[in-house]
């Protein structure tokens, strides 16, 4: 009984540490965003204006990218439609999301992540996690849905420990040959990225970031191909990726054209479907 409620105690505090750090690099990535906003709605006011930028503002201010303070300058300064920026004005309103709102939906992943590992001799069974190892790859993917789902990008400091741990989490498979295996897969989703990306003259649909996440699952798969894992991870990651397209398509007609230009991000579906499938190794 003691033993059970230290574990439930000691779970709850790794996933409320591992939200306070995803909050943590949501609040550093914001104050860079404004900061980033300020630059260059300063230079905008002294008449050099960046392309780039404003190409940027465009395609994120829809999905609540950009600040309403930022919206009303370059509006006031006619660098951008009116149309625009009365069309974006409703999604800027959920930018910088309040704690209570960030805190929602992403403390329940995390504990998820914990809950995954420590349920893992019972559901699983089938092999021994590292589980230290473990608990950093799943807590890895949890803060990787979060910010992706967030900025679209998947952060390095995330991607680092995500990467060595499953190097280890999994004993059954050696470090090299996991290495070898990520490795393999990541270039063959950056391929078939750039080649989508050539026939349709549209951005891949696969970012860096997703292409290194799907190469660290896949290679996972590869090294424990059973049933209960491939089904799990297929069920998993169908719902997310469903539940992220309903979510980004509102108020959208999802023509090729518009499905390509959703730029959906991958990292939450893809969280949510690694951390299910270390509960059935």
């Amino acid at each position: 009984m003691h033993t059970t409620l230290f574990r439930a105690a000691l779970g709850l505090g790794l996933a409320c540490a591992a939200w306070g750090v995803g909050l943590a690099y949501q609040r550093l990535r914001y104050r860079v965003l404004d900061a980033e906003d300020a630059s260059q709605l300063a230079r905008a006011r002294a008449g050099e204006p960046s392309q780039g930028w404003l190409a940027s503002v465009r395609r994120q201010a829809p999905r609540g990218m950009v600040s309403a303070a930022t919206l009303g300058a370059l509006q006031e300064l006619g660098l951008i439609e009116p149309e625009l920026a009365e069309r974006a004005s409703k999604a800027a309103q959920g930018y910088n999301p309040s704690v209570v709102r960030s805190l929602v939906p992403w403390l329940p992943l995390c504990a998820l992540a914990v809950a995954a590992v420590w349920a893992q001799p019972l559901v699983g069974g089938a092999h021994a996690l590292n589980a230290p190892a473990a608990l950093v790859y799943t807590l890895s993917f949890a803060l990787v849905g979060m910010a992706d789902a967030r900025f679209r990008i998947v952060p390095i400091p995330f991607l680092v420990p995500l990467a060595a741990s499953a190097l280890v989490a999994f004993p059954w498979v050696s470090p090299l040959s996991m290495a070898v295996s990520m490795g393999v897969f990541a270039g063959v989703l950056w391929a078939a990225s750039k080649a989508f990306e050539g026939t349709f003259m549209r951005p891949g649909v696969c970012g860096t970031g997703d292409v290194l996440i799907m190469a660290v699952i896949f290679a996972t798969l590869v090294a424990t191909p059973t049933a209960p894992v491939m089904g799990t991870f297929l069920g998993a990651f169908v719902a997310g990726c469903a539940a992220l397209m309903l979510h980004y398509s509102r108020g959208r007609k999802l023509t090729l054209g518009g499905f390509t230009m959703l730029r959906v991000p991958l990292g939450p579906a893809a969280a949510l479907a690694a951390i299910a499938c270390v509960a059935v190794v």
